[in-house]
């Protein structure tokens, strides 16, 4: 069973992504959520965020670990955000 402060993150980053959701519905862009991209990822694809701006940086699956590819050639492994969980602006690239 969930502890109470594990159930209201959660609830808080669903509230979050109805949010992020709602405001890229509202401009036209909504792309893949957190969960989605991170099947394609499993898949061995790559997905990127619109929120980023930042179409040579990238995520990736890498001896069973997600990586984050920058624009400047370096990879590190992906630490994940809120906004990045929340987010509904994943794109495959």
């Amino acid at each position: 069973m969930s502890s109470p402060s594990a159930e209201g993150m959660r609830m808080r980053l669903a509230e979050e992504a109805e949010k992020h959701r709602n405001i890229l519905e509202a401009v036209g862009e909504v792309g893949l959520d957190f969960g989605e991209a991170m099947e394609i990822v499993l898949k061995g694809g790559k997905v990127s965020r619109e929120a980023w701006n930042a179409p040579e940086e990238y995520v990736f699956l890498r001896a069973d670990v997600v990586h984050l590819h920058k624009g400047d050639g370096s990879e590190h492994k992906l630490i994940v955000g809120s906004g990045d969980l929340a987010g509904a602006d994943w794109v495959e690239v």
